[in-house]
């Protein structure tokens, strides 16, 4: 944020005298830094392979939608939009770039794995949860022995339902039952639910 008043009051040094006897590189060395390090650049890397494969390059204008574009030095291949760059059939070339994509992220995201100044300032997207409590029940329970009750509402009108009844075995089959129902739903009404669709077959639960 800016600097407010009580950190700098009247009278107080601004900095003006500050990096006098830092020495200050002239731009056209930085244009020169540029150039020779633009030589080892993917681009000329891709563009001189591509002019090495000159005439299968030419071919590819008649089969794929790519155009050569012609510059003082030499010519170069992109597609028709002129978004990028044609690569050329050379595997070393190939396993190069493939270097660059797969590598260079994953050297970066170890890095930043191991590094405690980015862990302590990062936010935590995937807070840990609590693991979900696991029903006990016999190892020789019978189905619905031992069963979990939930409803879901909310759901479209249909046929009169919004709404629906959960019935877990979370013993033996650990099969599940669906019954349609409404929001308003009460406790007698789950329980004729219960006796018409599951006790008739698996009796009451433990």
């Amino acid at each position: 944020m800016a600097a407010d008043t009580l950190s700098q009051p009247p009278g107080s040094d601004k900095g003006k005298q500050d990096n006098q006897q830092i020495t200050i590189i002239p731009e056209a060395t930085f244009v020169q830094i540029a150039d020779a390090d633009s030589d080892n650049s993917l681009e000329n890397m891709i563009t001189n392979c591509q002019n090495q494969y000159k005439s299968t390059m030419k071919e590819w204008e008649d089969t794929y939608p790519i155009k050569s574009i012609e510059t003082q030095t030499q010519p170069f291949w992109k597609d028709i939009n002129e978004q990028r760059l044609v690569i050329p059939p050379n595997d070393s070339l190939k396993q190069q770039l493939m270097q660059v994509w797969h590598d260079g992220p994953t050297w970066i995201q170890d890095y930043v794995k191991g590094c405690t100044t980015c862990q302590q300032n990062k936010n935590l997207t995937h807070r840990l949860k609590t693991p979900l409590f696991q029903i006990p029940s016999d190892l020789e329970a019978r189905p619905f022995s031992h069963i979990a009750m939930d409803l879901i509402t909310g759901l479209p009108n249909s046929k009169g339902y919004d709404a629906i009844l959960t019935i877990v075995d979370h013993g033996c089959s650990r099969g599940t039952i669906f019954l349609p129902c409404t929001t308003t739903i009460t406790g007698p009404q789950i329980t004729k639910l219960y006796l018409n669709h599951l006790y008739r077959w698996f009796g009451l639960p433990k």
